[in-house]
């Protein structure tokens, strides 16, 4: 059998969701080894033939071609798997305001089972499978998103590539950002949430008004105006004017 099937209370959920404006939760999503039974309608299934476990939902939205359609992307692992097995059916379980769980959407494997081996095998096994279940008028749509599911491959690259730009990133490094004449000023712009780029921004502005020990006169044969005297020179100085005193009092 192709596709998911929407099950007899599933549709029913709909139905009640629309007529009330509430939300469409699920609340997750489980595999396991059964099948459907001889001559019986997919859409009655109220549960799994042979439930193994619980999987990990890793997604979910609504359609972008089609807005009565959700999708959910559901992951399963050797993870904590003692012993292996090959998943045969699949089902979306969802909230009923009136009947608490029930089984929303069911999927039939079958023909494309999907084997999981135990975590002590030399081979591990990933799979991920994805629903695509009818959701008719439903405004809302939730889902219980793990925060333990696996990052698929595309989505670590594309992760990689964005933290790798950030290796040599750039910065305005012109030294004047409006709103700083002193270094007090930089520090009233320093805050706890600041972006890090605006504070090396905000800091090479501020440091314009930091005096460091190549900025001090040391020595008495400088004609710079706009540079302070060391402490040790201007001692040195006070020494002399101190001598001239005491000389001419003499």
């Amino acid at each position: 059998m192709a596709g998911t099937v929407l099950t007899n209370k599933g549709l029913a959920l709909i139905t009640k969701l629309v007529a009330a404006q509430a939300t469409l939760s699920f609340s997750r999503v489980a595999v396991g080894t059964g099948t459907i039974p001889s001559g019986y309608n997919p859409q009655e299934m109220a549960g799994l033939s042979a439930y193994k476990m619980d999987a990990v939902i890793e997604s979910y939205g609504v359609s972008d071609s089609q807005t009565d359609v959700a999708y959910l992307v559901a992951q399963v692992s050797s993870i904590g798997v003692s012993s292996g097995f090959a998943i045969t059916e699949a089902g979306v379980f969802a909230t009923d305001p009136d009947d608490g769980e029930i089984l929303y959407a069911y999927l039939d494997l079958t023909t494309d089972p999907q084997y999981i081996y135990a975590d002590t095998d030399a081979i591990s096994k990933f799979a991920e499978i994805t629903f695509n279940v009818l959701i008719g008028s439903v405004e809302r749509v939730t889902a219980i998103v793990s925060p333990g599911a696996l990052v698929k491959k595309k989505d670590f690259e594309l992760l990689k590539d964005k933290v790798d730009g950030l290796e040599n990133p750039e910065f305005d490094d012109s030294g004047s950002v409006t709103g700083i004449a002193s270094f007090p000023d930089f520090l009233s712009k320093v805050v706890s949430t600041m972006p890090i780029f605006q504070f090396y921004r905000d800091l090479k502005a501020g440091l314009q008004f930091v005096l460091h020990a190549g900025q001090l006169v040391n020595n008495c044969t400088s004609t710079a105006t706009d540079l302070p005297l060391a402490a040790a020179q201007g001692k040195v100085l006070m020494d002399l004017y101190t001598q001239l005193n005491i000389v001419k009092i003499k």
